[in-house]
């Protein structure tokens, strides 16, 4: 027998159906396709985790001391306070590694006012994003590019107690980078991993007060030369005038005509205050590089 044909009127939808096996099946499906909804993947996609973190702002969050996102602005999230760039023309923002970063040329810095907090510290972490033009000082006439530096007129050739340098443009051997902390330096020659190419990386310093113990992290894994380096211990800094971030203060440069600011740009800048364990700096690393 001829199966027939039959309109269904429900008040939402109309279908026509066959009579005989097929009878019922295209009213389901027609019902099913009538309420379905859209998949959305993301919404069934497990958070991203890292060393039991899922955001960089959980690592170490009861130590964090300072914070600076540099997305158009100066100001530590921590503590709500201004930074000031020296001089204003000195200091820009470009892209950074997650939102802006913070673009400074030389003689330049920004005075966080934050240096009597630093200087109290013991034991810290302090870590920050950095690139740096693969192409400025191709004929190595220029050097000691600095990224940030405890500053106190009158302290020793220095004029600071607590900095770090890229003492040239990169060469087939790597980086050069040298720390002084209160007139201590550490300098193992051009053997750092290659820093200055133009690239983001990542760079992280702590320094354990009551041992010496100075560790350096960069893109996450240690630097091997800082493996088992120390440093006198010491309780504090003493006292400071300021602390600065791209680069050393007016006095500093005006003193050493050596001294460079960072001539880079530098992002996600964070002060703790303890010594960050490496699979938290590495987590830190992660958790930035996929910009959460």
């Amino acid at each position: 027998m001829m199966n027939t044909i039959k309109t269904i009127n429900n008040g939402w939808f109309t279908v026509s159906r066959l009579t005989g096996k097929l009878s019922m099946v295209a009213v389901v499906l027609a019902m099913l396709a009538s309420c379905q909804k859209s998949f959305d993947p993301d919404s069934y996609k497990p958070d991203y985790t890292i060393g039991g973190y899922t955001s960089s702002s959980e690592v170490a969050a009861a130590n964090q001391l300072a914070y600076w996102a540099f997305d158009g602005g100066y100001i530590d999230s921590v503590t709500q306070t201004e930074g000031t760039p020296e001089p204003a023309d000195a200091v820009s923002f470009v892209d950074g590694i997650t939102g802006q970063s913070a673009r400074i040329a030389s003689p330049g810095a920004i005075q966080t006012h934050l240096e009597n907090k630093i200087a109290a510290l013991n034991s810290f972490t302090i870590a920050c994003w950095l690139r740096h033009p693969d192409n400025l000082d191709a004929d190595g006439k220029l050097f000691s590019y600095i990224p940030w530096s405890l500053n106190e007129p009158g302290y020793s050739w220095e004029q600071s107690k607590f900095f770090m340098l890229f003492n040239n443009a990169d060469n087939s051997a790597g980086t050069y980078g040298k720390v002084c902390l209160m007139d201590q330096w550490f300098d193992k020659g051009q053997v750092w991993p290659a820093m200055l190419d133009g690239n983001w990386h990542n760079l992280a310093l702590s320094y354990d007060g009551s041992s010496g113990a100075m560790r350096i992290y960069i893109d996450g894994a240690i630097f091997s030369e800082t493996q088992n380096y120390a440093f006198n211990p010491q309780n504090d800094f003493g006292s400071a005038t300021s602390f600065t971030i791209g680069g050393p203060d007016a006095n500093a440069h005006q003193v050493n005509g050596w001294m460079n600011s960072l001539s880079g740009d530098i992002d996600e800048f964070r002060v703790y205050s303890k010594v960050l364990s490496g699979d938290d700096i590495h987590a830190l690393y992660l958790l930035q590089l996929n910009g959460l």
